[in-house]
C-alpha cells in the first residue's frame, strides 16, 4: 500500500527538523511521484518534528507563521 500511496509514516518525514529529512516526501496522497522523482525517503523513524525549536504551536502562531521572518521562525 505504501508503495503508491502516502502513508503518515511516509509524510511525518517531511516535517522533520532535519533539512535532509524534510526536504523529501512531500505527496500528501501519492507517494509513487515522491519515489520517480527521487525525493522519497524510506526512513521509518523521524526524532524529531515541527518548525524552528520543535516545540508545539498555537493556533495564532501558526496562522502567523506566512508573516514572520525567517529568523523569528528559527526562534519558535
Amino acid at each position: 500500500w505504501g508503495t503508491v500511496f502516502t502513508t503518515a509514516e511516509w509524510h511525518q518525514l517531511h516535517h522533520s527538523l532535519e533539512r535532509s529529512e524534510s526536504d523529501s516526501n512531500y505527496g500528501c496522497s501519492i507517494i509513487l511521484f515522491d519515489r520517480l522523482f527521487g525525493t522519497f525517503n524510506g526512513n521509518a523513524h523521524v526524532a524529531r518534528i515541527g518548525n524552528g525549536s520543535g516545540r508545539p504551536l498555537s493556533l495564532k502562531d501558526q496562522f502567523m507563521l506566512p508573516f514572520r521572518s525567517n529568523s523569528a521562525l528559527k526562534a519558535l
